[in-house]
């Protein structure tokens, strides 16, 4: 089965591309799994599926199921146990929850998976975080002393009262198993990432850190969106001429022309394998793009202050997509 991750930057359309990602799969005729906690109500589509991670439910549920198997050592103690209704999810319940997600969205018997991460930064470190608490667990409850289980009863004799080593060790085991699972689906070479960026400064340094977070995580960025600068060119052309020292009508043919163009990438991103004369277009288009913008700035723009920051900034970024996209293909092509 095919996993999608779709994370960028926040307000940049995270939630936007993943929806229409898995609706047009389901359109196709595709068996899809959409998770998601911020898409709102979807159209009814016969193949697509929505699940939508509890943080809340989940935490009550495993914090009861806890404290149950370790009544006996919380006996000894002498605590009172919780009621549900006592219970409120603490920091980091949402990390858990949607990790329990990725792993329900593998086990579901659908052909694509489509999961709406959080923004980058925090994408990345849930991603991470199934191999690091697995090796916390390695380190405070070595394999190798699973031994000592099968001198329990005798210890328990010794000292004269219940030792609550096994409900550890089972519990452990159980935690482990489920993070192992996580990491299967993050480490499978069917999972790869989409990242949504607008373009700007900002972009620069998100697609440089995904690069680098996802390549330590193993995983592929198969595709970038963007689609907000085009708009922005059409419905404020004349605000943005004057700012950009660009005339208004050459902004507003931009303007229409990247949207066009941004809608035929996002259905292009949406595929699940993109063919690879799709996205070499794609490339050459963004490296032509960023080309001309520099030779226009300096042939016949007049530009104002603004304008001589954005167009080369603008540029840059344009190149860096055609980069990564570049970097992407050839590691298919590769199989790496």
């Amino acid at each position: 089965m095919r996993i999608i991750l779709v994370t960028g930057l926040g307000g940049a359309g995270r939630t936007t591309v993943a929806v229409a990602t898995a609706l047009a799969e389901a359109r196709a005729g595709r068996r899809v799994l959409l998770v998601s906690e911020d898409a709102d109500v979807l159209p009814s589509e016969g193949g697509l599926r929505v699940l939508r991670p509890e943080p809340a439910t989940d935490f009550r549920r495993e914090f009861l199921a806890l404290q149950a198997r370790s009544a006996t050592a919380l006996d000894l103690l002498g605590a009172s146990p919780f009621e549900e209704a006592e219970l409120t999810e603490l920091p980091g319940s949402r990390q858990f929850a949607l990790l329990r997600s990725l792993r329900d969205a593998a086990e579901g018997g659908h052909e694509l998976a489509v999961v709406d991460l959080p923004p980058l930064p925090e994408a990345l470190a849930v991603l991470a975080l199934p191999e690091q608490l697995r090796r916390y667990l390695r380190r405070l409850l070595p394999p190798e002393r699973q031994a000592a289980r099968a001198l329990r009863p005798m210890l328990a004799q010794l000292a004269g009262v219940p030792m609550p080593a096994q409900w550890l060790y089972e519990t452990t085991a159980r935690w482990e198993a489920e993070l192992a699972a996580v990491q299967a689906v993050v480490d499978a070479p069917t999972t790869s990432v989409r990242l949504v960026l607008e373009p700007g400064p900002a972009a620069v340094r998100a697609l440089r850190a995904a690069r680098l977070g996802l390549a330590l995580q193993g995983l592929a960025l198969d595709a970038v969106v963007t689609g907000g600068n085009g708009i922005a060119y059409a419905v404020a052309s004349g605000p943005l001429g004057e700012f950009l020292g660009v005339d208004p009508g050459l902004l507003l043919e931009l303007g229409v022309l990247l949207t066009v163009y941004a809608a035929g990438v996002a259905w292009l991103a949406s595929r699940p394998q993109p063919p690879a004369l799709g996205v070499k277009l794609v490339v050459d288009i963004n490296a032509l793009w960023a080309v001309l913008s520099l030779v226009a700035l300096v042939a016949w723009l007049e530009p104002t202050t603004a304008g001589l920051v954005w167009t080369p900034l603008q540029a840059l970024t344009v190149a860096g997509f055609a980069a990564a996209q570049w970097a992407a293909l050839r590691a298919v092509a590769t199989g790496r």
